[in-house]
């Protein structure tokens, strides 16, 4: 349903655009039927883009990355449950160095097998050993997906720190009043 208007304007622009552009070069006229293309183009582009805003909590997690940003500071750690191109938004808008957990795939997987890669990939031991240590852990996970990314982790010590989209950041820390 949210996406009925920027589909009716592409049906619409489509159908307007070819069927003028058919008419008038059939009369004599190719240049008012190229501007019939032309305005038919902007047209889908724009649905298109008004559809890229529309879908963009689903496709993209800046609103959770900015919600890092915002109380994020040195020795805090960020953790990506899923292959790195799912939750890259958050390296992204961030602007802070991102860990990728069990998922050693990828555009990442090459660069991590040499001897002086960075640590980006870790595992749930790393993951359960940071948990309970005093830095503070923001875990990204797909919302299905929330159980076997806290794997090894007491319940009582998870908390929400932001969602959306069908994705859930999650923290060691009770949320700051």
């Amino acid at each position: 349903g949210v996406f009925r208007g920027p589909l009716l304007a592409t049906g619409i622009a489509l159908l307007l655009g070819t069927g003028l552009n058919w008419m008038w070069r059939r009369r004599g006229a190719p240049d008012a039927g190229n501007r019939a293309l032309a305005a038919m183009m902007l047209v889908v582009l724009y649905s298109t883009l008004q559809s890229m805003v529309i879908f963009e909590p689903v496709i993209s997690s800046k609103t959770l990355a900015l919600a890092i940003q915002r109380t994020y500071r040195a020795g805090d750690v960020i953790v990506i449950n899923a292959e790195y191109e799912k939750g890259s938004t958050l390296n992204f808008y961030a602007r802070v160095p991102v860990h990728v957990l069990n998922n050693r795939t990828g555009n990442l997987w090459y660069g991590s097998l040499f001897a002086d890669a960075p640590l980006v990939h870790v595992d749930h031991a790393w993951l359960a050993q940071r948990w309970s240590s005093p830095a503070r852990v923001f875990l990204w996970t797909e919302k299905r997906h929330r159980e076997r990314a806290l794997w090894g982790i007491p319940p009582g010590r998870v908390f929400e720190f932001a969602s959306g989209g069908g994705k859930v950041i999650l923290t060691n820390r009770p949320p700051e009043p």
